[in-house]
Formats: C-alpha cells, sequence, structure tokens
C-alpha cells in the first residue's frame, strides 16, 4: 500500500466506516420504533430533551459522519494529530448514539430513560483509545514539493493566438466521502419518516444537495484563450471567465488544500479557490479582486499562456 493511501486511510477511512456503520446500527435499532426518543440529558442523567428517531439520527448521525470526514479530510496526509480527531469523534459520537437509542429502547417511557455518567465515561476513554491508535499507526508522508512552479511564457500576439485546455478530477477518496454521506443521509430519510417535525424531509434534501454537489465537483475543467481563462465543473452548467484585462498577474503553484481552505468552492486569506485535489494550480492576481486560484493538471503551460496574453496586452497599450 502506498504511504499516501495508508494515511488516507487511517485518518479517514477507518473513522468514518467507524461513524458510518455506527449510525447504521443505530438506524437498525431505532426502527419501528414509535413516539420520541430522550436525546437530551442532564448532568444527573436525567432526560430534559426529546425528539423524533428521525431527528436525532440527523442531528448526531449528521454531526458523527460530517466531524468525522472534516477532521479526515484536513489530516491530508501528514496531521496524525487530526487523523486521531476522526477515529476520537466517529467512535465516541457514534457509540453514544447506539447507547442512547438502546436505554430508550429499554425504558418504558423516555421520561425514564436514565443516562449513566459512567457509560460516557467509558465511551470517552474507548474513543481516545481509538483516536490514539489511528494518530501512532499514520505515519505523515513528505511533502514532495512546495511553492512556485517554472511556467515558461508562451508568446502570442494579434496574429498568432494559441488556446490551452485543462482539467482536474477529484480524488476517489473525496469524491466517496462526498457523495456517500449524501446518500447515507437520504437513506435515512426515506427509510424513517417523520409524521412530526419534518425531519425526513430535510434529511432527503439535504442527502440529495450533498450528492449533486459532489457530483458537480469530481471534475472541472479551464481553458485558456485570447478572451482569459474560463473555467466550468462537471457537466458544464456552473462556469465562469475571468478577461485578461482583469488579471494583474499570474503564477503556477502546487497547492495545499489546508492553506486554501479545504476542498470546494473556497475563501480564505489567500484569496478565493476552486479546489477539487492538492497539486498543481494556476493562481491570478486580480484588479480590484483577490486571487483567485483552480487546481489544474499541467498548470505551468497554463499559467504560461496567460503570461503570455498579459505581455501581448502591455505591449498592445503601449503601441
Amino acid at each position: 500500500m502506498k504511504p499516501t493511501t495508508r494515511f488516507r486511510t487511517l485518518a479517514l477511512g477507518i473513522p468514518l466506516f467507524i461513524a458510518v456503520a455506527l449510525t447504521g446500527v443505530a438506524a437498525v435499532m431505532v426502527r419501528g420504533h414509535r413516539g420520541e426518543l430522550a436525546t437530551h440529558f442532564a448532568l444527573d442523567g436525567t432526560p430534559d430533551g426529546f425528539d423524533s428517531p428521525t431527528a436525532f439520527l440527523l442531528v448526531v448521525g449528521g454531526m458523527a459522519i460530517g466531524t468525522t470526514a472534516l477532521m479526515g479530510a484536513l489530516a491530508g496526509t501528514r496531521q496524525r494529530f487530526l487523523a486521531g480527531c476522526a477515529g476520537f469523534a466517529a467512535t465516541f459520537l457514534g457509540a453514544l448514539e447506539i447507547w442512547t437509542v438502546h436505554v430508550n429502547l429499554v425504558a418504558p417511557s423516555p421520561q425514564d430513560v436514565r443516562l449513566r455518567t459512567v457509560s460516557v465515561l467509558l465511551f470517552l476513554a474507548l474513543s481516545v483509545a481509538v483516536g490514539a491508535l489511528l494518530a501512532r499507526a499514520a505515519t505523515p508522508v513528505p511533502k514532495e514539493s512546495d511553492g512556485e512552479l517554472v511556467a515558461a511564457v508562451v508568446p502570442v500576439s494579434a496574429s498568432r493566438r494559441a488556446v490551452w485546455f485543462g482539467h482536474a478530477t477529484a480524488r476517489p477518496w473525496l469524491i466517496a466521502v462526498t457523495v456517500g454521506i449524501g446518500a447515507v443521509f437520504t437513506a435515512i430519510g426515506l427509510l424513517f419518516p417523520d409524521d412530526t417535525g419534518g425531519a425526513d424531509r430535510v434529511m432527503i434534501g439535504s442527502g440529495l444537495v450533498l450528492a449533486v454537489v459532489g457530483l458537480m465537483f469530481t471534475r472541472v475543467r479551464v481553458r485558456v484563450d485570447q478572451r482569459g481563462l474560463t473555467w466550468s465543473l462537471w457537466p458544464g452548467l456552473i462556469r465562469s471567465t475571468i478577461p485578461h484585462e482583469k488579471i494583474t498577474g499570474v503564477r503556477a503553484i502546487d497547492l495545499d488544500p489546508r492553506e486554501w481552505g479545504g476542498w470546494g468552492w473556497r475563501l480564505s486569506g489567500n484569496g478565493t479557490a476552486l479546489v477539487l485535489r492538492g497539486g498543481p494550480a494556476i493562481v491570478l492576481s486580480r484588479r480590484n479582486a483577490t486571487d483567485f486560484a483552480v487546481t489544474v493538471d499541467d498548470a505551468d503551460t497554463g499559467a504560461g499562456l496567460v503570461q503570455g496574453y498579459l505581455d501581448a496586452l502591455r505591449d498592445g497599450g503601449k503601441s
């Protein structure tokens, strides 16, 4: 197994499997249960909050899967601490989810449910152990490159035009995580109808939106021509063009998603970014706007052509 694959398996794959599996077990346990569940407890273990089974799975299950996915994704291939946090979150929230369902099922009524402190402390200790084991087993992968890439200028003129096409595809694990979480939410909403609060519709809607957005961000296409840089998300319905007249500079970099706020459409201190994976990216410095980055293969060639059009634009303005 490659070092990057091993790290991502330990930081994201295993924790996410734990979160999804434990949420699935809780869903199977509570299926067919009518009435509310005691879902929030005071310090003495007595219930002080109640909700429907679907709403409970939506909140706690969604928190378990979402937090685990976020921690695992931010761990990248080097952050062992975040890999451990992903394992801790998956185990603790998932175990607490199952135990909450269990104590509700064995109690005569929701008001009679008791959540013992010793149980919570036991789950806490187990979760710390799981997180520590994953963090210890995850060996950080050294970064292969850093900083800017060399972009050779592609000369253009009024009589000599050039067009460059590039694309980037999201990592398979990122596609699987996003679409998978959306599918889990949708399935829970369909299997566990909520006749009171409409939590099932919220779960189905959020699951479908997450799955669709996840599919849209599987691939980005980038085109550089005499008009500017144009990017479009799969299947091409969402696109935008940045004219050369609004560009003041361009460079190609090795982009680390964590430095730009993560994956997807990101806003950070570095600027705006369309990030589908780490690696080569084109960064545009824009007039009266923040920098814009887009991850794309062969970024140095694309950046070189943008620079060629910028040079031609300046030379044309001088003449």
